[in-house]
């Protein structure tokens, strides 16, 4: 954003935050001109489509978890383990169903409204281990 802002200065720019469904809603209903975000569904001709990064998921977990010892780890092995998804109240199934089907994680889940939210409950979980995707 920074580099964009000097060289188009006169360019006003507007973040709005969302998860996938929320951006993609806003981007459909002309909200927003531009959506960052991860890629839930096949591209449609009718937006410009660009792929900026591929990458993997990634979680977070504490320090005190026997789990971030080892160098890696599978969605299965975090099976037993809460795992904390960043949610809108109204989004909270749709993401459930896309982290249990598509990502293959098969424990239970927790919701966080942000992501500081989902971090401290990591943190602080000192009777049981979270883990925390996005």
């Amino acid at each position: 954003m920074e580099e964009f802002s000097v060289k188009y200065p006169d360019v006003l720019v507007k973040i709005e935050y969302g998860n996938h469904e929320k951006l993609f809603e806003l981007v459909r209903t002309g909200g927003v001109d531009l959506a960052l975000n991860d890629q839930r569904r096949a591209f449609s001709v009718e937006y410009v489509n660009l792929v900026l990064a591929a990458c993997g998921e990634y979680i977070e977990i504490s320090d005190r978890s026997p789990i971030a010892a080892l160098p890696s780890v599978t969605s299965e092995g975090l099976n037993n383990m809460p795992c904390i998804l960043v949610s809108s109240k109204a989004q909270s199934k749709t993401e459930q169903e896309y982290y249990r089907d598509v990502v293959g994680f098969q424990g239970d889940f927790l919701f966080a409204q942000n992501l500081e939210e989902a971090r401290l409950m990591v943190i602080g979980g000192h009777k049981r281990n979270y883990c925390a995707f996005w």
